[in-house]
């Protein structure tokens, strides 16, 4: 399944080996969320589609997948969105996908019939949210248009050594964000696991199944670690917005992180869990 998958992407040599660890991933995602052939799948926040596509194999013919994000079409790299978008949809599955980019999940003009979807599906993107009450909005409005809702997102628990640079560079950007107000970070909110049970549990979201995931072939962690390091330690240090304070205990955190990064990096674990959805008020 992962060749037919790879064969829907825009991919080159340097970076089938890294596309192929992804795909395998978010195929053990979709497994446990329990995609279905004939499904009505809505994803929110579906980036260069890595989930979409495979969401779109496992649907197969009869099914629908409707993959939304707010991001424009030039964004990403090495590819954009929208040349990345463009060889899914002139693929085997491309008839079954429906890209919308520009779009936020949330805006009054985005509107589906009452249970249309069977699941909705938010993998790795909550991080990219400007705060948690951003999410909690998504599940209320998520219960008009499906019953069950799927979750996937690197969870801070570190449980080895290689994990803390991982660790370290989401939490120095997130903090970074927070305090100078820099909006290109790609971790900008953290919602922890125990975040999202809160969350969901208030919403009155009923658990069905969650799963710890673990994967070193995943090169996340090293991406973030080194966005840090090459990128925003120079900015951090040349601010103008942040105090010398500021700059002090980013010194710190840098300083942690380094020392992490010093040896293998691992990516944090993924947490995926499964919810079904009140009835909507």
């Amino acid at each position: 399944m992962i060749e037919k998958i790879l064969s829907t992407m825009l991919l080159n040599e340097n970076n089938r080996s890294i596309q192929a660890a992804q795909t395998r991933h978010r195929i053990e995602l979709a497994h446990f969320w329990g995609i279905k052939s004939g499904e009505k799948i809505l994803e929110i926040g579906c980036g260069q589609g890595d989930t979409t596509a495979v969401l779109a194999e496992l649907v197969g013919e009869n099914g629908e997948v409707v993959a939304l994000d707010i991001a424009q079409g030039d964004y990403g790299r090495p590819y954009t969105l929208a040349q990345s978008m463009a060889m899914i949809k002139s693929s085997a599955v491309g008839p079954r996908i429906a890209f919308h980019l520009e779009t936020d999940f949330l805006a009054d003009s985005v509107q589906y019939p009452d249970k249309y979807f069977d699941k909705i599906i938010l993998s790795h993107c909550s991080w990219y949210f400007e705060e948690q009450e951003q999410l909690a909005r998504m599940v209320e409005k998520a219960t008009k248009v499906a019953d069950i809702f799927c979750y996937a997102e690197w969870d801070t628990r570190v449980t080895s050594v290689p994990q803390l640079a991982h660790f370290y560079s989401v939490h120095i950007q997130n903090q970074y964000n927070l305090l100078a107000h820099h909006h290109d970070c790609n971790i900008r909110t953290l919602i922890t696991r125990d975040d999202l049970f809160d969350l969901m549990l208030a919403q009155g979201g009923t658990l069905q199944d969650e799963r710890l995931l673990q994967d070193p072939q995943l090169q996340d962690g090293a991406w973030e670690v080194s966005y840090v390091l090459d990128s925003l330690k120079g900015r951090i240090a040349a601010s103008e917005q942040l105090s010398h304070k500021a700059k002090q205990f980013f010194h710190s955190q840098i300083s942690e992180l380094e020392r992490y990064a010093d040896s293998a990096i691992d990516p944090l674990n993924v947490h995926s869990s499964i919810w079904r959805l009140p009835a909507a008020s």
